[in-house]
């Protein structure tokens, strides 16, 4: 073979190699909603080298557990959750491996739950397909599959099968093409790189939770053991840590599922082991973070952003009185991420998840919003001073207590009043928003009418005062509530 003909032989080996891949990457599944496991393993391998001292791992309770953008913002750690939906412990075990191989963490953050749970393949899964390929991922999938002693010939065919379909996603997932969304192609636009392995969440539970619920003080004993094969993981990590002089502090996030069973099970491995093992189920350790139960909860196995900041300050806090770590805040030329756009999603999220009305209001004068408002009830019987002070500071001269029962609507424009009205009748009005996008509004009492925003109706479920929260930088829709009276007062209704 000619020097000529090598070359072209190598280049065409290259162009087919660059070719499956790519078909791979697009007709693989994709997890971007919910934990965005895709985007959480992505945005790890893209970390620069060496840029980490703390990594969090386990299952969705540290991806909707925690907030390492706190940790950065206000005690300057630089960390990173690798969480994915009920994570197996071997999966861990090999995150950790790669965290260890590109990055000189101190320190691991491991929650337990998946210690007392039993793993599927879609689990799995959703690790390995966003594992790029070395020599750890080749461990995990032979460690995942291994056959078994005295295995028969079939099942051996299967497991080689199930190999090679987790080394080549091709193999999986090449019927998929009639499957194909946008979002197989480009998810940009739901990446949560700039999270830092989190999810900003602002859900809240849609019912009422109580300590007594959530503390495992209260709780029974039950019969329940842990998952052999995660226990035996479990070891693996502990022994990793050691080897690597890194060290590993067991948590618990808050979960109504969790027990006191369950939390003995683990105090006794902690104790073992010697390691720090912290479990928010306790009522000592919930009232230490300042848990919140009717603001902090996305559900009962959840915490919202709100919860997430109260549980990452109070880890780093326990980390930095027991270990030294660099302040990156400090540190010329790093980069945590997209921190301004960060921060805006943070507020927004906070407002959001907002129940007290005098802080949601305090929200509105940012330049960033423009807020349309309507009346379609009285809410002038609850209406206070305060309140009002935020309206008057945004130049909003209506005051409810002064026009009750009458229909009113009001715009306000990056922070400032552009116009209002109020009528003893039916009143309607129309305008254009900062980003040069329409609106329209009507008031009239008894009725929870539309409001059409840049074009799009939207509806409200309660009577009161109607108001719709603009973002007039993204161009979307931040939030529509409703304050209304009730018989304890007013109250604040997110759609």
């Amino acid at each position: 073979m000619s020097k000529k003909q090598f070359i072209k032989s190598i280049a065409f080996i290259l162009l087919f190699v660059f070719l499956l891949s790519g078909i791979s990457n697009i007709l693989s599944a994709k997890w971007v909603m919910k934990l965005s496991e895709t985007c959480v393993l992505e945005g790890f391998y893209e970390l620069e080298k060496n840029s980490l001292d703390v990594c969090v791992l386990g299952s969705s309770q540290v991806t909707y557990g925690l907030n390492c953008m706190e940790m950065y913002e206000d005690y300057g750690i630089s960390a990173y959750s690798l969480g994915t939906a009920n994570q197996p412990m071997m999966m861990t075990y090999y995150l950790a491996k790669d965290v260890i191989k590109t990055q000189n963490v101190s320190t691991i953050l491991m929650d337990v739950s998946i210690l007392y749970e039993e793993s599927n393949e879609g689990q799995f899964r959703k690790v390995l397909d966003n594992m790029p390929l070395s020599r750890n991922k080749v461990e995990a999938i032979w460690a995942h599959c291994q056959e078994e002693e005295g295995e028969s010939e079939s099942e051996s065919e299967k497991n080689t099968s199930t190999k090679q379909a987790y080394l080549f996603n091709i193999i999986k997932y090449h019927s998929r093409w009639q499957e194909l969304t946008k979002e197989d192609f480009d998810y940009s636009d739901v990446r949560n790189y700039i999270y830092r392995g989190n999810n900003l969440n602002s859900d809240l539970t849609g019912h009422t939770l109580s300590y007594d619920i959530l503390m495992i003080e209260n709780d029974e004993p039950e019969e329940i053991e842990m998952v052999r094969e995660n226990k035996d993981y479990f070891i693996k990590i502990v022994e990793l840590c050691k080897s690597e002089n890194i060290n590993l502090i067991l948590i618990k996030t808050p979960k109504e599922s969790w027990t006191k069973t369950r939390h003995e099970g683990v105090a006794q491995l902690a104790e073992e082991y010697g390691l720090d093992f912290l479990d928010f189920n306790t009522e000592e350790m919930m009232k230490a973070m300042n848990l919140v139960t009717d603001e902090d909860i996305k559900d009962i196995d959840h915490l919202n952003v709100r919860g997430e900041d109260k549980l990452s300050s109070y880890l780093a806090e326990y980390m930095l009185e027991r270990y030294e770590f660099t302040d990156y805040r400090t540190v010329e030329g790093y980069d945590p991420g997209n921190f301004e756009q960060y921060q805006k999603d943070h507020q927004d999220k906070y407002l959001q998840s907002c129940r007290n009305i005098e802080e949601f209001l305090s929200y509105l004068s940012d330049s960033r919003y423009d807020v349309m408002m309507q009346s379609s009830g009285d809410i002038s019987g609850g209406w206070n001073e305060e309140q009002q002070k935020y309206f008057s500071d945004m130049g909003v001269s209506i005051n409810p207590k002064d026009v009750a029962g009458m229909c009113y609507t009001v715009s306000i424009n990056s922070g400032k009043c552009v116009f209002e009205q109020a009528s003893e009748t039916d009143c309607a009005s129309d305008g254009v928003l900062s980003d040069g996008n329409p609106y329209a509004l009507i008031s009239r009492i008894g009725f929870a009418d539309q409001m059409v925003v840049a074009g799009v109706p939207q509806e409200f479920k309660k009577l009161g005062l109607n108001i719709c929260v603009y973002d007039n930088q993204m161009n979307e829709i931040v939030d529509i509530v409703t304050i209304c009276s009730t018989e304890e007062g007013l109250e604040l209704y997110h759609e």
